[in-house]
């Protein structure tokens, strides 16, 4: 297992970066999640080694920053396709890490979010109360240092929170919050994640319940559907009817976006759905992969 790995990341610099590899090994060609200043991409894997890099100057140890997570098991870019990309930014004279995104299939995207956390210092000035603090909480108006008492007694309470959960909930402006930080009371972390791009929508499908209900249930054949639910006990009113024919009249399935524009109640589908007459089904609709046009 290589100790480093060197990554292109999509920011305007011609140049690319050494990680440490983490606990998963990456493969050249796949992507990885990784820090950068104080936010968190994604960039891609163009060569895996043993050689840590060395300061320039002799006294000065290089802090190296270690990959967060591997996103493949197998290449994304193959050879081909990175020894392309590297002819595209030399040819157009173009960061390589943004060259590599523009190439990149479309099935994962970087889900910012930060997040805040209570230091030991914004500890303290809780403990000692909301009008005691630094010289910088003084220059504070009443209002405002209400606001920060209020933000950290707050996070005090768990662990860490978004920052629009917390903004939400204590009504602060983030100006506040940077200075709240800048006083070392609180911490501001990049917390983002790679989420699925695909796309994914619910489904309303007619449910298979056994030989007769079910198999009636599919045939748009009123009479005999109408017949097979009596026999149940199970009569449909005016609504319920509508929403089983037009799953019907659409091979037994249909968006539920789709449902909701029929001109009746929501709880007439909650109503089908509790009935065991129906289900709504999650499935991914795929966005598909960028094309990397012939030159």
């Amino acid at each position: 297992m290589s100790d480093f790995c060197d990554v292109a990341v999509p920011v305007p610099l011609d140049a690319t970066f050494t990680y440490r590899v983490g606990e998963t090994e990456p493969v050249v060609g796949g992507r990885v999640l990784v820090p950068f200043r104080a936010e968190r991409m994604v960039g891609v894997v163009i060569k895996l080694h043993d050689n840590a890099p060395q300061s320039h100057d002799i006294d000065k140890k290089i802090q190296i920053k270690t990959v967060i997570a591997a996103l493949d098991s197998e290449p994304v870019l193959d050879a081909g396709l990175l020894k392309l990309g590297e002819w595209i930014a030399q040819y157009y004279i173009a960061p390589v890490g943004e060259v590599f995104r523009s190439m990149l299939p479309l099935t994962a995207e970087v889900k910012k979010q930060i997040v805040y956390r209570i230091a030991e210092a914004g500890h303290e000035v809780l403990a000692a109360g909301a009008g005691i603090g630094s010289s910088l909480r003084s220059r504070r108006s009443e209002a405002e240092q209400d606001l920060e008492y209020k933000a950290l007694d707050y996070l005090a309470q768990r662990d860490y929170a978004s920052e629009n959960s917390l903004r939400a909930a204590v009504k602060i402006p983030k100006s506040l919050l940077l200075g709240m930080v800048r006083k070392k009371w609180i911490m501001r972390e990049d917390a983002s994640s790679v989420r699925d791009a695909r796309r994914t929508i619910r489904i309303v499908v007619i449910k298979e319940l056994g030989s007769g209900k079910g198999m009636a249930l599919a045939v748009p054949n009123r009479s005999r559907k109408e017949a097979a639910l009596a026999a149940e006990g199970r009569t449909l009113n005016a609504n319920q009817q509508t929403i089983i024919t037009a799953l019907q009249q659409n091979e037994g399935r249909l968006p539920l976006d789709q449902l909701r524009e029929l001109p009746i109640p929501r709880t007439t589908l909650q109503t089908l759905t509790k009935r065991g007459l129906v289900e709504i089904i999650e499935e991914v609709r795929r966005i598909a992969d960028h094309q990397v046009p012939l030159l």
